[in-house]
């Protein structure tokens, strides 16, 4: 169902896991009473409730199996009831061990990025809170409107909730904004955008040329802060003047920010490291394996830009 639906308020929409509920539960009711096919028990409720025709069959069915009744295994090879359909006690609930969809992971880890509880999180989307719970912890589909509104109540964007929408592309494809507004960031916005870990890119030049790679890093006073592997192309930024850059891309809105930072790298020992060799404050890098060589970047300064919309 779109945002933009003719005809439904703000309101009304807050309560469309509730109207998916109610769509369900009569689909469920026809193909028990009546010995409809799924399929046919859809299209006709879609066609009896109110509001039926704004919600998609696809989305309906989502719901459907969480409405069918759980099979009683001690009754497993009991006849059906009459007017009760043989196959309907194969059909298996949506349980919830059936856990989140990767869709649903990202909802959860950005609602709880932003400290948002999930009835505040529905809020702000204009949903029931019960549909964002279903699609948090079930597999789901998103249609384009849901979509839209859940990126803008996580302040994110929508390749990022769908994962750069399962296609391996690079960011910025989107076309720019009608009124973008560029605007240099001081110091202490710059910090507040790197936040206290992330992925950056470290450059540095080589004599074969330049070398611009991705690391996992931590901010620790007033440093930024990576792990590498020995030999590794990352550690052999040690003893060089580098350049470290952080942005971040807001596809659906074609805004974002980017912060550099150029400072000297230095391999760092366990004296060296955060609460010493024992520490676990490091930054984690997600290669995984060995990677015991710690490379601290000092500032010789920082500054960034972002473009508003």
């Amino acid at each position: 169902m779109s945002q933009n639906t003719p005809g439904r308020t703000t309101g009304t929409e807050r309560v469309m896991g509730e109207e998916l509920a109610e769509l369900a539960k009569c689909a469920v009711g026809l193909m028990e009473r009546e010995g409809m096919s799924r399929p046919d028990a859809i299209e006709a409720a879609r066609r009896a409730v109110p509001h039926g025709a704004e919600h998609t069959a696809r989305s309906i069915d989502l719901w459907v199996d969480a409405e069918l009744p759980t099979p009683d295994p001690d009754r497993a090879s009991a006849a059906p009831p009459p007017g009760h359909p043989a196959w309907l006690p194969e059909a298996p609930p949506v349980a919830a061990e059936s856990g989140p969809g990767d869709v649903g992971r990202r909802l959860t880890q950005r609602r709880e990025e932003l400290g948002l509880s999930r009835a505040e999180a529905a809020e702000r989307a204009g949903m029931a809170p019960s549909y964002l719970e279903y699609l948090e912890t079930r597999p789901a589909e998103l249609d384009p409107g849901t979509l839209l509104r859940l990126a803008g109540a996580l302040e994110t964007s929508e390749s990022e909730l769908l994962g750069s929408g399962g296609l391996e592309l690079p960011p910025g494809r989107a076309e720019p904004a009608d009124r973008p507004h560029l605007e240099e960031l001081d110091p202490a916005d710059c910090w507040a955008h790197l936040s206290d870990h992330g992925i950056g890119r470290i450059a540095y030049s080589t004599p074969v040329g330049p070398v611009v790679l991705p690391v996992n890093y931590r901010v620790r006073d007033g440093a930024v802060l990576y792990r590498t592997a020995a030999g590794s192309a990352p550690s052999r930024a040690a003893g060089r003047r580098i350049a470290f850059e952080v942005d971040h891309l807001d596809e659906t809105l074609s805004r974002g920010w980017s912060v550099l930072v150029i400072g000297s790298a230095e391999q760092i020992f366990d004296a060296e490291r955060p609460g010493g060799s024992t520490a676990g404050a490091g930054p984690t890098p997600w290669p995984g394996g060995k990677r015991d060589v710690w490379i601290r970047v000092d500032p010789e300064r920082i500054s960034g830009r972002s473009i508003r919309t």
